[in-house]
């Protein structure tokens, strides 16, 4: 991963270097190693050939092969560890399902990052929407009764690609340091900006969500104002939707208006009526424009500091 990185020359579109592009690249190429390889008998001859196209791509970029005596002995702790938990994950929530449990699934990363639906070709390899849930877990669409997308106060990203709202200079650095933005995985600092209502809009359509959790309010608190991104300018045209071109989507100008801020947030807040009046006025703005509730509101890093509400019509 990190050699192919390199290899862009300068162009790079921010990649963790963790090989999650290769893992899914031999997964489309039908070369990839499975967890129930482990299992199987010839499991590590199916390794033998992964590790030897591997180290040919990594000659063909000038660096260092992989040795493969530590990696057999890797691969033979991992059966070890692994075999014994490996199952069939579809009839295991099938059966919690038919129990009467709920299940929670969890995404990782944002709509913008997904492989089709995001900033191609500045996104992850794999989907982040809320239907990969069905498709990586094996469950029916049909299965999923609600989806709550995750949406800061303001926007960030890590890594290269087009930032319409992206706030440079003081205020991103505020912004940065009151958020603590860090990329989870590679500690590097987070492009910050403003809340870019076109994004969360499509967010809002590509996942079907039913509810919006509204985080990190209290890193706005204080400002007389907060600017939000509520269309964009392309070419002279205004659009509230983000270009399906992403060269487009590169030339796209945020049309923002000035949102009333609103004070500090009392560390013991609970219920609506604790929130500040412009900081639910944000909300109530904000699920009118993308047609999705806010149902709760995050008020600080605490576990316990989230008010669940609901504000704004229900989807559906």
């Amino acid at each position: 991963d990190r050699a192919e990185e390199a290899a862009r020359s300068g162009a790079g579109i921010g990649t963790t270097g963790r090989g999650i592009g290769p893992a899914y690249e031999d997964r489309a190429a039908r070369s990839a190693l499975l967890l129930a390889d482990l299992a199987e008998p010839d499991g590590e001859e199916k390794l033998r050939i992964v590790h030897a196209s591997t180290n040919e791509r990594l000659s063909a970029r000038g660096a260092e092969p992989i040795a493969w005596d530590p990696l057999l002995a890797s691969w033979r702790r991992w059966r070890a560890e692994i075999v014994p938990l490996l199952g069939d994950l579809s009839a295991a929530l099938e059966d919690a399902l038919a129990r009467g449990e709920k299940v929670l699934f969890e995404g990782a990363q944002g709509t913008h990052l997904d492989l089709h639906a995001g900033t191609y070709p500045f996104v992850t390899s794999s989907s982040t929407l809320a239907a990969g849930a069905s498709a990586g877990c094996g469950i029916g669409p049909t299965r999923i009764e609600r989806v709550i997308g995750v949406a800061k106060a303001y926007a960030t990203r890590v890594g290269a690609g087009p930032f319409p709202t992206e706030a440079t200079g003081a205020d991103g650095d505020l912004l940065r340091e009151r958020g603590a933005e860090r990329g989870t995985t590679t500690g590097r600092p987070r492009r910050c900006g403003w809340l870019d209502l076109p994004m969360l809009r499509s967010s809002v359509r590509w996942n079907g969500i039913t509810g919006i959790a509204l985080t990190k309010a209290d890193v706005l608190s204080g400002r007389e104002s907060v600017p939000v991104a509520v269309a964009y300018d392309l070419d002279g045209e205004r659009i509230t939707h983000p270009p399906p071109s992403p060269s487009a989507l590169s030339r796209v100008r945020p049309i923002l208006e000035e949102w009333p801020g609103w004070e500090e947030i009392p560390p013991n807040a609970s219920r609506i009526d604790d929130l500040p009046a412009n900081l639910v006025s944000y909300a109530e703005r904000i699920a009118s424009s993308v047609g999705a509730p806010v149902v709760l509101i995050s008020t600080g890093p605490a576990r316990e500091q989230t008010v669940a509400c609901t504000i704004g019509t229900p989807a559906g």
